[in-house]
């Protein structure tokens, strides 16, 4: 039915020869391609009954006939602006998906499988016991980096202090090591 193009907003009457507005209605939501479609539907039926059967069928709006021009406009814009935030917020929704799964890959890096599901679970305080580590705390201040070079301290487990050097003249950012 609605395999030939892509649309944005259906205007729907429930009298048609051959089949009622009232079944389009129906398959439209019921199709996956097509449920988050917005659906006006329009009627000489000035019925109460008809308007809620409708809306609750997944209709965004309902139209008695004759109706004014301005006022279907008014609705057309409403239903039309209803779902660009529907579709930017399911645009959103997507990109936290794949930001949430890229975070949950990198912390697979970082901690073992079993601290993790044991912070899924609800710890929030896991002192393991870990008997040799070596631990890098960095606090780099961008601002100091984008102005030129900016000196840290590395200390760690069994070694001993260096300086490193990171520059920003030249693209990307690269540690240097000093030759010692």
């Amino acid at each position: 039915m609605a395999a030939i193009e892509a649309f944005d907003l259906v205007l729907l009457d429930m009298m048609m020869p051959g089949i009622s507005g009232f079944e389009v209605l129906s398959r439209l939501k019921a199709d996956e391609r097509t449920r988050d479609i917005p659906v006006i539907m329009i009627s000489a039926l000035d019925e109460f009954d008809s308007t809620v059967r409708c809306i609750e069928a997944g209709a965004e709006d309902y139209l008695p006939k004759p109706f004014s021009p301005v006022l279907l406009r008014a609705r057309i814009n409403a239903s039309l602006e209803k779902k660009l935030l529907r579709d930017r917020e399911r645009a959103i929704a997507e990109e936290l998906r794949a930001e949430k799964e890229r975070s949950e890959a990198l912390l697979l890096n970082i901690l073992p499988r079993t601290i993790i599901e044991r912070l899924r679970q609800g710890e929030t305080i896991i002192a393991d016991r870990v008997d040799n580590a070596t631990i890098l705390f960095a606090d780099l201040d961008l601002g100091e980096i984008a102005r030129g070079k900016y000196d840290f301290d590395v200390a760690g487990h069994y070694a001993r202090p260096d300086v490193f050097q990171l520059s920003v003249n030249e693209r990307p950012l690269k540690p240097v090591v000093p030759e010692r």
